[in-house]
């Protein structure tokens, strides 16, 4: 008898809140998705000599000046570039050796930067000095590891 009970309780409460659902209005139908639709609004772009670029070409330029001063200490001690690109303008001097590395790794390094922020690939125009002195931190730390050892004869 009790268990009838409960249950009848049970059945009269659930049917209380099964008639309160019905008499609260219905949701709001989601409109149809309009044939116009509104243009989205274009992300704000930097400015191509911003804050951010001309920091990531300074740390990079001056990690390429640290490669050209250790690469020159190796060269005066005997040693020899092993790099086939730069092996041509480094055999030639200080002079040209600075040349190469200013006009065409900086100023390589900027012009790409330039064709890129111009198509619009802001992100990689960001990225491109930093992979750029990443190469140029491992090459200076490649130079340090050759000057520590020592074994390289003087001229």
């Amino acid at each position: 008898m009790r268990l009838f009970v409960l249950l009848l309780l049970a059945a009269s409460a659930s049917a209380q809140t099964i008639a309160a659902n019905d008499l609260q209005p219905p949701l709001p139908v989601a409109p149809a998705i309009q044939s116009r639709q509104l243009p989205e609004e274009p992300r704000p772009v930097h400015t191509f000599l911003d804050r951010q670029n001309l920091s990531f070409w300074a740390a990079a330029a001056a990690l390429q000046t640290a490669d050209l001063i250790t690469t020159r200490q190796i060269l005066d001690r005997g040693g020899r570039e092993s790099n086939p690109v730069a092996k041509p303008f480094v055999n030639h001097g200080t002079a040209a050796q600075a040349a190469s590395t200013y006009l065409l790794g900086t100023g390589g390094t900027i012009a790409a930067a330039y064709l890129l922020h111009r198509s619009g690939h802001h992100r990689l125009e960001r990225w491109l000095p930093l992979c750029v002195g990443a190469v140029e931190a491992w090459a200076t730390a490649s130079n340090g590891s050759v000057l520590s050892r020592g074994n390289l004869r003087r001229r």
